[in-house]
Parts: C-alpha cells; sequence; structure tokens
C-alpha cells in the first residue's frame, strides 16, 4: 500500500531532481529519503528514479506516476481544506425557518450579509407558522429559526435581532384611525386579534399583559396564525390588532397608528437548540 508520505516525498524528489535538496525542504536525512523511495519502487514494482552520480531523471512509469501523484496531493489538500472550513462554519448547509414578518424586516439583511461572507454556505430557507417553527425546530429539521416575540422554551437559546417598531392596526373606517396616535385603553371596547397562542411563544401573552396595564381586559374575538393573518383579519374588520409596524404587511384599507403610552418590549428574535449551535449557525448569529 503506497502511504501519503511516499506520495509527498516523491512529488518533492521530481520537483528538484535532487535527493539532498529534496530532503533539506522535507525536514529529513538524505538517507531517509532515499530509503522511502526504494521502497515506494519496491511496492509498486517499477523504477522511478534513473540516478546516476550526476543526475536524477523520472523514467516513463516516474513520469506517468508524477502527474497521478500531483492529483492525489491537490485532492487530499482540498479534501482537508473542506473539512477546515465546514468545522470553521464556511462551507455546509444552513436551514433558517422564519415567519413572514421576519423576512420583512432585518432577518434580510442578514441573510444578503451571511451570503456575502459565507458564499459556499447553501442556504435552506423555510417560510412556516411560529407552531411549525418550534416543532421542526425541536425535531432539528431546522438549525435557526426566527419568531416574532421570544419563544420561551427551556430547549432553546436565543438573541434579539433589530424589529420594527410596534403599532396599532385599525381599520381605515375606524374612529382611531384619523388620529396621530393612540393609547391602548382607546381600545378596549373593540375586538381584539392576537397572535397564536403556542405555549412556548409568548408574543400572546406580552400583548394581554400590556392590556392589562393600561387597566382593561381585552375582548379577544380571534387568534391569528402570523402578523399577516392579523392584519388580513383587521382589513375584515374583525378588529384592531397589535402588530410590527411592516409596510409590506399594510393593506389598502389598514391604517398603522404609532402606540402612545406603551413599552411592551416585542422584539423578533433568532432562537436555536440549546447546546445545538453548528458552527455555519454561530456564524449567522454572529451577524450583526
Amino acid at each position: 500500500m503506497v502511504e501519503f508520505r511516499q506520495l509527498r516525498y516523491f512529488v518533492a524528489v521530481a520537483r528538484h531532481m535532487h535527493f539532498n535538496r529534496a530532503a533539506a525542504e522535507l525536514h529529513i536525512a538524505q538517507p531517509s529519503l532515499t530509503h522511502a523511495i526504494k521502497q515506494l519502487e519496491e511496492t509498486l514494482g517499477v523504477a522511478l528514479f534513473e540516478r546516476t552520480t550526476r543526475s536524477v531523471r523520472l523514467t516513463a512509469a516516474g513520469r506517468a506516476f508524477h502527474q497521478e501523484a500531483l492529483r492525489t496531493l491537490e485532492q487530499v489538500e482540498a479534501t482537508c481544506q473542506a473539512a477546515r472550513r465546514a468545522a470553521s462554519g464556511e462551507r455546509g448547509r444552513l436551514s433558517i425557518g422564519f415567519v413572514t414578518t421576519a423576512i420583512m424586516g432585518d432577518l434580510k439583511r442578514m441573510i444578503r450579509l451571511f451570503h456575502e461572507q459565507f458564499p459556499d454556505v447553501d442556504l435552506v430557507l423555510r417560510e412556516m407558522l411560529i407552531n411549525d417553527l418550534v416543532e421542526e425546530l425541536h425535531s432539528d429539521s431546522l438549525a435557526l429559526i426566527c419568531a416574532d416575540g421570544e419563544v420561551t422554551d427551556a430547549a432553546f437559546e436565543a438573541r434579539p435581532i433589530l424589529s420594527p417598531s410596534w403599532v396599532r392596526a385599525v381599520h381605515r373606517s375606524d374612529p382611531l384611525a384619523s388620529q396621530r396616535s393612540v393609547t391602548l385603553s382607546q381600545a378596549m371596547r373593540q375586538p381584539f386579534v392576537v397572535a397564536t397562542d403556542h405555549p412556548s411563544h409568548n408574543l400572546h401573552r406580552k400583548m394581554i399583559e400590556a392590556c392589562h396595564s393600561a387597566h382593561f381586559q381585552p375582548d379577544v374575538q380571534e387568534c391569528a396564525d402570523s402578523v399577516p393573518c392579523a392584519v388580513a383579519l383587521v382589513e375584515a374588520k374583525m378588529g384592531v390588532a397589535m402588530v410590527y409596524n411592516i409596510p409590506a404587511c399594510r393593506p389598502a384599507d389598514v391604517v398603522y397608528k404609532k402606540l402612545a403610552g406603551c413599552d411592551m418590549d416585542v422584539r423578533m428574535h433568532l432562537c436555536w437548540r440549546r447546546g445545538a449551535l453548528s458552527p455555519a449557525a454561530a456564524n449567522f448569529v454572529r451577524i450583526n
């Protein structure tokens, strides 16, 4: 069996056509190099070099072996480099799931920057509802998810990302639509459309808590699976909703009003399974 070390030694001698200079490059003793080449020739059953007291030349077999040896060494180096780059997250595959509002917000900027910095990482992007995102992350089908609001699950870790401001979505015919800003309590008698109440997703809970802080219990009429769905229900005059200020999610008959006196901290979050952040995913999380 030909050893990788023997290939390196052979290529060095073929490059210099001189055993002493090749040995110096390889940082080994010349007799050790000569012995290794002799063993290689015995393994192959052919002479690779013509040796005289004055010169070293490749034989016909040596020239053919040299071409293949170079290709083999290049392939081994490429394989090693691929492994190193995968270990550092510079190549491989990264699957990211997200809710619709996330891709309309800062997530798209992060995706663009990541692709520019790590072009050899194949990005698999999947738009899903929050319930499905949580399940896919639990099953390891996704490496990262981006949700509107924090996913409070002990199995996950999370970091907030830059998020749009929080506004009240009302129908254009609503009396509140003509005001510059509104307070939560101004809508206390109106039906509410709220985000999903998935057990690990605290967006629903934070909305309810904000209403309680304004001293009223919201009349929740509909639960929407996503912010775009909630806005669509507002357009259908099913109630008012609290949503991110993303113009692309606003139909013509819906008005976004600034919320006055509301300090509800609801930001989009990147989430991943605790202790299972791959090198590529770690690079994505570090994007800012």
